[in-house]
């Protein structure tokens, strides 16, 4: 019994990592309650339901309604601002130009789920 292969292999092409892939995404890093990380990687262009969503997922949560997730922000000498991520608009707009505090690493954002109190 004889193989017979046809066509070409390129190896070149089939080791070398799609850029595209990195290049339109951003890795959201979430800090959990329990102080664990846990890394999610989102479109540049979508709204923070979809990170939510992930988040919300990956814990097996049925009442969304109570969590969210918390980014702080650098704002003057007097003090820092700490934000919820607004579902409804685009993850990047709600961090354009502004200066996170040690949470921005090479298009990695760093977010804390938080309890929300009412």
């Amino acid at each position: 019994m004889t193989l017979k292969f046809s066509g070409t292999y390129n190896v070149e092409a089939a080791e070398q990592v799609d850029r595209s892939v990195y290049q339109n995404s951003i890795t959201c890093n979430i800090w959990l309650l329990d102080s664990t990380a846990v890394a999610f990687r989102v479109d540049k262009r979508c709204i923070g339901q979809a990170l939510l969503d992930l988040t919300f997922d990956y814990l097996e949560l049925l009442e969304r309604d109570f969590f969210g997730l918390v980014f702080t922000i650098f704002e003057s000498e007097e003090g820092n601002l700490i934000k919820w991520l607004d579902p409804t608009r685009r993850i990047k707009k709600q961090c354009k130009g502004k200066k996170f505090i040690t949470y921005q690493t090479n298009h990695s954002l760093l977010r804390r789920f938080s309890v929300k109190s009412f």
